[in-house]
């Protein structure tokens, strides 16, 4: 993917659409971050080599590439770790580097917001892990935890652009997000923030609950609310005149590959118009309804993809993933009428929640031997426990590390679709 994006010649290091003419550059030094940090990394230096004259590369533990000429420092993930707080620091200090005659190539993927735990230094680890972890609990959607996070950096919401300069910057990025909003992936550490302390504020209102904020973020936030902690850098700061934001990979991508493979198969590929969000479980019983009614159309094959949320109400272990494959077997299992589709949902990650699996599947021939022989799916569902609900019944879906991040992919074959059906 890399390759397609950049260039080299004895003239010019062509990023995307930009020339860099080779004798205005100084240094090309490089900054990887994220879950596909350190695939995106030997990418670029395939194509750039001894080009590079520096690089840091940040990215989750289990995600790392051998023969790297640089070393990979691992950060904590989904939850921030003083491995996260190390590596802010080292990428604050690589950044800082940075001259007017650089170009700094930034490969950015999904996971780094929280890689890179750059907190200011009133606010201790473990208040900004307490307060990450009850905005996931309470399903915050990822814009929303994100603008909360810009708030409470020293990188993220622009400020990484901003330490950069007079450096030329360009990020190449792999979107994890809806609509590739380009201010939410990674917390917007290479672009121009739109949000605002009193956003943040009304954010936490709403997510939090009853739980109450550590007076450090407490005395923070107030501090930003009344103008003593300058806001993010908007769209317009001068910060951004020589930086340039690409985007090289996305969820569309990913379902069209899918897709594509799917019509090599026989299958007629159908890829859901609008991107899943909302509640897993939700969601979940909402497409199968939706899609009940094209049981008869044989031969087809439905993908999707998003970014669900689930509302942690139990003390289980799962995914959102996991819950949405176990919302669907609850569903199935109520309505006996309905005939069960092979379905498949996973993180193109291979990690759905603090587990080691990517998501479950399940079809007709299993879900028939569940209800034979149980368990139960309903108390699994009430204490958000999908991971032991799968372990059970084999429904899980290990793949490992990816080393790349597009969201969530969903396939759903109708009971009755079979590509040799077709004619």
């Amino acid at each position: 993917m890399i390759s397609q994006w950049i260039s080299a010649n004895d003239e010019f290091i062509v990023v995307a659409d930009e020339k860099y003419a080779v004798n205005t550059i100084g240094r090309i030094r490089m900054l990887s971050v994220g879950k596909a940090a350190t695939a995106m990394a030997a990418a670029s230096f395939a194509v750039l080599g001894g080009r590079i004259s520096e690089a840091l590369v940040i990215t989750k533990e289990g995600h790392q590439l051998e023969l790297l000429p640089w070393p990979v420092y691992d950060g904590g993930h989904p939850l921030p770790d003083e491995r996260s707080v190390a590596a802010a620091q080292r990428v604050n200090d690589f950044v800082r580097n940075a001259k007017e005659e650089d170009l700094l190539l930034v490969m950015i993927s999904g996971g780094a917001s929280a890689l890179l735990a750059d907190l200011p230094d009133t606010i201790p680890l473990a208040d900004w892990r307490e307060l990450t972890n009850t905005l996931l609990r309470n399903g915050a959607p990822i814009d929303v935890l994100n603008t909360v996070r810009k708030h409470f950096s020293l990188l993220k919401g622009g400020r990484l652009a901003v330490l950069a300069q007079p450096a030329k910057l360009h990020s190449l990025i792999i979107s994890d997000v809806p609509d590739d909003d380009l201010a939410v992936i990674a917390s917007g550490l290479t672009v121009p923030d739109p949000t605002t302390w009193q956003q943040a504020e009304s954010i936490l209102q709403k997510f939090i609950g009853d739980w109450r904020l550590p007076a450090s973020l407490q005395e923070y936030l107030n501090k930003g609310l009344n103008g003593g902690i300058p806001e993010t850098p908007k769209p317009g700061d001068p910060a951004f005149e020589r930086v340039r934001n690409t985007i090289i990979g996305n969820n569309r991508m990913a379902l069209e590959a899918a897709a594509l493979s799917a019509e090599q198969l026989g299958y007629r590929a159908i890829i859901h118009p609008v991107p899943l969000s909302g509640e897993a479980r939700e969601i979940s019983v909402q497409l199968l309804t939706q899609l009940s009614a094209a049981t008869k159309r044989e031969g087809v094959c439905y993908l999707a993809g998003g970014e669900t949320t689930v509302t942690v109400k139990g003390r289980g272990k799962g995914g959102r993933n996991q819950e949405f494959v176990l919302a669907a077997v609850n569903h199935l299992m109520l309505h006996p009428d309905l005939p069960c589709p092979a379905l498949l949902c996973a993180g193109t990650d291979g990690t759905d929640g603090p587990t080691d699996a990517a998501g479950a599947s399940i079809d007709a021939g299993w879900l028939q031997q569940v209800s034979n022989t149980g368990p139960d799916p309903q108390p699994f569902l009430d204490n958000n426990d999908a991971y032991a609900f799968f372990e059970q019944t084999g429904g899980l879906v290990k793949t490992g590390p990816t080393l790349t991040n597009v969201m969530d992919v969903m396939i759903l074959i109708p009971a009755t679709a079979s590509p040799e059906d077709e004619g």
